[in-house]
């Protein structure tokens, strides 16, 4: 089955977060250095 607009959006969203955790978590070590 297609996924809907919003399944996509949802997964997406949850994707984006994932990456800007990893981002902040990056940036907080490279602080730290």
């Amino acid at each position: 089955t297609m996924a809907t607009p919003e399944e996509r959006r949802s997964s997406n969203h949850l994707l984006h977060d994932v990456t800007i955790a990893d981002l902040q978590v990056l940036t907080d070590v490279l602080a730290i250095k």
